[in-house]
């Protein structure tokens, strides 16, 4: 099953949508650029300006 969506985007990150039971949402992945260690998140996930969680 596929849930989701993403296209490579010009701003160094993914842009897509997630698609579940009661969420249907435009989401971007961006670069985190305040990674302070290797096990710090290297991308951010927003929907909109709000941040939703870290990969």
């Amino acid at each position: 099953m596929q849930i989701g969506t993403f296209t490579l985007s010009n701003s160094f990150g993914w842009t897509g949508s997630i698609r579940i039971l009661t969420i249907d949402a435009k989401i971007r992945l961006v670069l985190n650029d305040d990674r302070d260690g290797n096990n710090a998140p290297t991308f951010r996930f927003l929907v909109g300006n709000t941040r939703i969680g870290a990969a």
